[in-house]
């Protein structure tokens, strides 16, 4: 028989799911460009099962669903930033790119999610929630590879949403957002289109204005430069199009494959 004290988070749940939902609706994500975000972490891990959603029923209708689990994978979605919403705050994109403080941020974000989510629940439950979490940090198994494409997808997606709303204004916070991801994000994407056909149908519709931007807008190719990104998308096109990349002219090959 198990020891009921080990239940005794469920004497009070409904307070534990509250200060769970109530973290994660008060952090505000992307403020590294908007003061105050764009969205909530709660926002976020909705849309981010949805993603997971789309991406596996994509998978295993176009592509190779072997070894995909899609109750481990939409698990870890519910849970991968619970963290963020237990400590209050997630931190600028930039920081979390730091070789040095991104990862002290994200074994911070780990000891919150432990302390705050994981370690309050019955040991076996507490166990299949470590596993579910360690998933997000995960780039051997094919599901977490799945999971972290997923991740990437999401991040364009948002990225593409906030470049059209800025693309015509040179100063826009929404464009730089955009351009930024675009040129952080691009080689992933390739990389997991390769794998994933469910990710390659979805780069696919928005793909052409990403390459727009990377080849023509000349804020987002001075932002390559900066970053060290030039020389790997310059390869990237070129090997996908025979073209190469040419910073502030309209890549005609790039267009003419993509209509193709």
């Amino acid at each position: 028989m198990s020891n009921s004290s080990s239940f005794g988070v469920f004497a009070r749940y409904q307070d534990h799911l509250d200060c769970i939902t109530a973290g994660m609706s008060r952090v505000r994500r992307w403020k590294g460009y908007y003061t105050d975000g764009i969205e909530t972490v709660c926002e976020h891990t909705i849309q981010q099962l949805m993603i997971v959603r789309d991406l596996f029923d994509l998978e295993m209708e176009y592509g190779s669903p072997r070894g995909l689990d899609e109750v481990l994978l939409l698990r870890c979605a519910l849970i991968h930033d619970n963290g963020e919403g237990v400590q209050g705050w997630d931190a600028p994109e930039p920081l979390k790119r730091h070789s040095v403080i991104g990862p002290a941020l994200q074994q911070m974000e780990d000891d919150a999610m432990r302390e705050g989510i994981i370690k309050p629940m019955p040991i076996r439950l507490a166990e299949r929630l470590e596993r579910d979490y360690a998933l997000s940090g995960d780039l051997v198994s094919r599901n977490g590879r799945f999971f972290r494409a997923s991740e990437v997808v999401g991040y364009t997606i948002r990225a593409v949403q906030q470049y059209r709303i800025g693309k015509n204004d040179p100063s826009s916070i929404a464009r730089r957002l955009g351009y930024e991801v675009f040129v952080t994000q691009y080689e992933n994407l390739w990389g997991w289109a390769d794998e994933f056909a469910s990710v390659r149908i979805m780069f696919d519709q928005f793909r052409e204005e990403v390459e727009d931007a990377l080849c023509n807008d000349e804020a987002c190719v001075a932002y390559a430069a900066k970053v060290g990104k030039s020389d790997a998308i310059r390869a990237q096109i070129a090997a996908r199009y025979g073209s190469p990349y040419v910073a502030g002219t309209v890549d005609k090959m790039v267009r003419r494959a993509t209509e193709d």
